[in-house]
């Protein structure tokens, strides 16, 4: 419960110092699971637009009385194709990325071991990095943001992926600036960027 308040407050803190909130009337979140931290935040916040979410395995459904419309498509994220003005990775980019690897993705456990096969030299992994980036460059309007939230659980290191998960933002970052993206905003828990020029 603690870790979850902390997360939350870091969500809250980062769209007050961007003001991404204020400019967007669209957003679309990939791969939240079980997890309701960004409509939360969105209620908090009082943001008056649009929310979906976009998840192949589960769900939850809408908050009680938000001031927002949601959404919710249970599809494969490389199938999803509606633009939004912002597109949110809450700790869910690198799970998409080890579900890439051939094997059994429909055991949770065994998926996230693949982040243990992350390899920032090996070309085969980045192409599939890229992949998923060109894919997200397409889903946002084009002053649209990307916003790609990553940090450090408790079970990298007994799965000793804590030098892995720690190069993670920095690696997509320099990636993503090769397939002509810009970073607007870096921190070692946030990573946003848009199409040049906006």
């Amino acid at each position: 419960m603690f870790k979850e308040i902390i997360r939350l407050i870091y969500w809250f803190k980062f769209f007050l110092i961007t003001g991404y909130l204020t400019k967007s009337k669209s957003i679309t979140e990939i791969g939240a699971g079980e997890s309701q931290r960004i409509q939360k935040v969105l209620k908090i916040m009082s943001f008056h637009g649009n929310y979906s979410s976009v998840d192949l395995s589960s769900h939850h459904p809408p908050i009680i009385y938000s001031s927002f419309k949601t959404n919710f498509y249970n599809q494969d994220f490389f199938k999803f194709s509606k633009k939004c003005d912002l597109l949110i990775f809450d700790h869910s980019i690198d799970d998409i990325l080890a579900a890439m690897f051939p094997g059994n993705n429909k055991n949770y456990s065994k998926v996230m071991d693949n982040l243990k096969k992350f390899n920032y030299q090996d070309h085969q992994f980045i192409k599939k990095i890229n992949r998923l980036i060109l894919h997200t460059k397409k889903l946002i309007k084009p002053h649209g943001r990307i916003i790609i939230s990553h940090y450090l659980t408790k079970y990298d290191e007994p799965r000793g992926t804590v030098k892995i998960m720690q190069e993670f933002l920095p690696q997509l970052s320099s990636i993503a600036k090769k397939i002509g993206l810009e970073v607007e905003y870096y921190s070692t828990r946030f990573l946003v960027l848009k199409k040049l020029g906006f």
